[in-house]
């Protein structure tokens, strides 16, 4: 027997050295079992001439030690003759390959398994060792070793080795099935959308600037890891619809540049990561709504729906969120404190999801006692706000993931809450607040510029609204952080300071007052935008009570002017009136209408029938009208007029438009 020992020994020896040496220019790979000083080795080889049988030009049978205290591996092959392979040479033309592998030990410990030798392995080959027992997958890399306990066995499924090429994707929908087998999943282009199918993938890498959703009849199960990339040009993204389960912690990565006046304002998109991951920050603030002031924030975990505030100095930064990714986020309180010193409604939450989030999706019932604006503050330090489908500054309903945003609890309440579920969730690709929701055709806008920082204030006819705040409308003014940068607002008859204020117009003139700050003595410019939408609807006239001046803002759209610096809410009055003057529109060249000496004179060839005349001043408001008779030539109407704009219209029986006219009485 010691002699059979010795020559089956020495059979082994010879077919392993044989095939290594035949196989030094083909990929190999080496695996091994080892407890204490024993061991038993396995050779997998890709061999594109063999065949997934057995294969006696290539492969070798398994001969088991007469050693009872050696562990045994195998390899579990289907085949003719056996299927207790040592070498195993196999073709591998398609993206995955798999081997069931057995395991023998009589002697209950620990084992370790070795891979070792990989020879001419192409990198974009994967290989990994799954422990069915554990309920492991271990990447296996060169010299890689993997630890097990294992009680007294003989398995012949213990383990199983998978090859696998990387599965790249670039915008393409997965809707076909990888049943039972394990991929390394890259989202390189696009979108991807995993449907009608079960993905079980070792690694799941989303690039930046691509998105992967799991559609509810999907699942996706990830061994190692999943990663949300980040980089100068944006973040991915992730929406889980269908089943997800992680075995080890997520990443997601969030990218800063290193261009901020006032820091970056964020929020977790994993559950309790740790403060750790702003090592290198100036600092790390939270907002204390409670007592209405900032804290610096040392140490601790961060709470998902919270705001942070944090500012890096010098070079760019990439930030490294680990842990389990938010889903389905529990309702996060607000509250109010005194309004004489107290936080006056502000509170500082975030996007805590691996994706952005449409605010417009969110439930009315799921904001309670809130004020409907959102406020975001941007890197130049200036605050973009959004409500209602309008905008200033850029704003938008479209909050990106681990983005930071302000909310305020509504006036004579306490407290608040805010439930955003997952069915707010989207894929905003560049994951980066500067975007806008392009939602102003129905606004007027008046920005205000000192040549290099500029701010805007809207307008929006609302037949809901009224001439004060409306929570559900309307947007305070949240002011820069940034103190050399201007500032412009409308103020309400009880003083509020409005970002956004939709007003209801009944046809009748709007006085309305335009508030602005200056931080230095210069010259600034107010621009009117948006008057294009309605230039058949309002005028809209800007009065300088400081120069007693009086501009059509809609014809001009802008004015200049200087100003001392400080807070001005009583400079300026917007007067927006019914556009009454459609002077390029039915100009009727055989109607002259002009003013002299106290008199109104409308001459022609006369009127087949009575005509109706009206006459409006700049701010809207009737201050004439008569009748001209049928076939009269020459008309007068005594009427006393100021210097000023003033708006003539003619009308003909059952009040149709002959023409309109605009008089300047200087």
């Amino acid at each position: 027997m010691k002699y059979l020992y010795l020559l089956l020994s020495l059979i082994l020896s010879f077919s392993l050295s044989s095939i290594k040496s035949y196989a030094a220019n083909d990929t190999i790979v080496r695996c091994k079992v080892q407890r204490a000083s024993l061991s038993d080795n396995m050779i997998l080889r890709i061999e594109h001439n063999a065949t997934d049988t057995f294969d006696g030009a290539y492969d070798a049978s398994k001969m088991f030690s007469q050693n009872t205290s050696q562990p045994q591996i195998w390899i579990a092959v289907p085949a003719i003759f056996t299927t207790q392979l040592a070498i195993n040479s196999f073709p591998f033309y398609t993206a995955y390959k798999a081997f069931n592998i057995g395991f023998k030990t009589t002697v209950a410990d620990s084992i370790s398994f070795v891979a070792y030798d990989f020879a001419r392995i192409d990198t974009n080959i994967r290989m990994y060792l799954q422990d069915f027992v554990a309920n492991k997958i271990i990447n296996l890399r060169k010299d890689t070793l993997y630890r097990f306990y294992s009680a007294a066995v003989n398995n012949a499924n213990r383990f199983r080795i998978i090859f696998a090429g990387e599965t790249t994707y670039a915008g393409d929908t997965l809707d076909y099935g990888f049943p039972d087998t394990l991929v390394a999943l890259r989202v390189k282009e696009g979108h991807m959308s995993v449907s009608d199918t079960s993905i079980n993938a070792y690694n799941v890498n989303i690039d930046p600037n691509t998105s992967l959703t799991v559609e509810s009849n999907a699942t996706l199960k990830v061994w190692n890891y999943l990663k949300i990339k980040s980089n100068e040009n944006g973040t991915a993204s992730f929406i889980p619809k269908g089943p997800t389960t992680f075995v080890n912690p997520s990443i997601v990565e969030k990218y800063l540049s290193d261009v901020t006046q006032g820091g970056w304002y964020l929020s977790s998109p994993v559950q309790s990561s740790d403060f750790n991951v702003f090592n290198g920050a100036d600092g790390v603030w939270i907002y204390d709504a409670n007592n209405g002031h900032w804290q610096l924030m040392n140490s601790g975990t961060l709470v998902p729906m919270n705001g942070y505030v944090t500012k890096f100095t010098g070079i760019n930064k990439k930030l490294s969120f680990n842990g389990t990714l938010n889903d389905n986020m529990p309702v996060v309180n607000l509250v109010r404190t005194s309004d004489n010193g107290g936080n006056f409604g502000w509170n500082l939450i975030g996007n805590s999801y691996p994706s952005a989030i449409d605010y417009d999706l969110i439930p009315s019932p799921n904001k309670v006692n809130l004020n409907n604006a959102i406020y975001f503050r941007k890197l130049n330090g200036d605050v973009a706000a959004y409500v209602d489908n309008l905008e200033v500054n850029g704003g938008s309903s479209i909050i990106p993931s681990m983005q930071a945003f302000w909310m305020q609890v509504s006036l004579t309440k306490t407290n608040g809450s805010l439930t955003i579920p997952n069915s707010c969730r989207l894929h905003s690709i560049n994951q980066q607040f500067k975007k806008t929701n392009n939602k102003n055709s129905d606004a007027l806008k008046i920005s205000i510029s000192d040549g290099n920082n500029t701010d805007e204030t809207a307008i929006k006819f609302k037949p809901e609204a009224c001439s004060e705040f409306d929570a559900p409308f309307d947007a305070n003014k949240m002011f820069s952080d940034k103190n050399s940068m201007p500032q412009i607002y409308t103020v309400t008859p009880s003083g509020d300071k409005l970002a956004i204020n939709s007003l209801n117009f009944t046809g009748t003139a709007v006085d309305l007052p335009l508030g602005f700050y200056a931080a230095n003595a210069v010259s600034m410019k107010l621009n009117l935008l948006g008057i294009n939408n309605f230039e058949n609807v309002y005028k809209v006239l800007l009065e300088d009570v400081y120069n007693n001046t009086l501009t059509i803002l809609s014809d001009l759209n802008s004015y200049s002017f200087t100003s001392a610096s400080g807070y001005y809410d009583d400079r300026f009055i917007l007067h927006i009136t019914p556009a009454i003057n459609n002077i390029t529109d039915n100009q009727n060249s055989d109607v002259n209408i002009y003013y002299t000496d106290n008199q109104l004179t409308v001459s022609g060839n006369g009127f087949e029938s009575d005509v109706d005349f009206e006459v409006y001043n700049a701010l809207g408001q009737k201050i004439s009208h008569g009748t001209i008779p049928q076939n009269n030539p020459h008309y007068i109407k005594k009427i006393k007029i100021d210097s000023g704009i003033y708006f003539i219209s003619l009308f003909s029986e059952g009040h149709h438009l002959i023409t309109n006219r605009k008089l300047l009485m200087w």
